[in-house]
């Protein structure tokens, strides 16, 4: 079975998994995704099952400076084979980018597992379970959850100066209980808030 053959049956065995359950959750920017290790866990079995070798190499690296907050960013150039393990010289490349931006030099492991990530959610077409491209929520938009107690109790308890920022970025200090996870999250990760 040539390689390209190889792929569409990888590409059949997923669709035959149905929609996968994403595991991983970002709390600062309050979205759930597919994590490496899921990723891994699926394709190596597939790989496995189908004669397939994986070869990701980085080509490339560039550093830019970041935000205030996380100054490390780095983008890489990762050129990806799959072989066909009874052709060696049956394969097929493809080049993907991965960036990352943080507040410690570990960016190139974000930044290439970013660009693995992209390369087989991409094409392999794996589905999740929701639409990550999706930006309008209409239920969410017209019916916000309140914040929690908790969250009103650590945000009325911040000094002037910053409550006073919350009030400037939303017009309000009664915030969605997302706004509040974010702020909350935010001002964690800033040293601002110790709770």
């Amino acid at each position: 079975m040539a390689i390209l053959e190889k792929k569409q049956a990888i590409r059949k065995d997923i669709v035959k998994m149905g929609l996968l359950k994403k595991e991983g959750k970002n709390d600062y920017y309050q979205y759930q995704y597919l994590t490496a290790n899921q990723l891994k866990a699926i394709f190596n079995k597939l790989f496995a099952k189908h004669g397939v070798e994986f070869d990701p190499t980085i080509e490339d690296v560039q550093f830019f400076e970041g935000t205030p907050n996380r100054p490390f960013g780095r983008l890489v150039k990762v050129r990806i084979y799959l072989y066909n393990v009874d052709n060696v010289k049956d394969y097929t490349e493809a080049v993907f980018y991965g960036e990352s931006i943080s507040n410690v030099q570990n960016g190139l492991y974000t930044a290439v597992t970013g660009a693995i990530k992209s390369y087989l959610e991409n094409t392999f077409l794996t589905v999740s379970e929701d639409d990550p491209d999706a930006t309008f929520n209409e239920n969410v938009v017209n019916n916000p959850v309140e914040m929690t107690p908790e969250q009103k109790a650590i945000l009325s308890g911040l000094p002037d100066p910053i409550k006073e920022g919350i009030q400037a970025k939303f017009g309000t200090l009664e915030l969605t209980k997302r706004d509040a996870s974010a702020v909350i999250s935010r001002l964690k990760t800033e040293g601002k808030l110790t709770a």
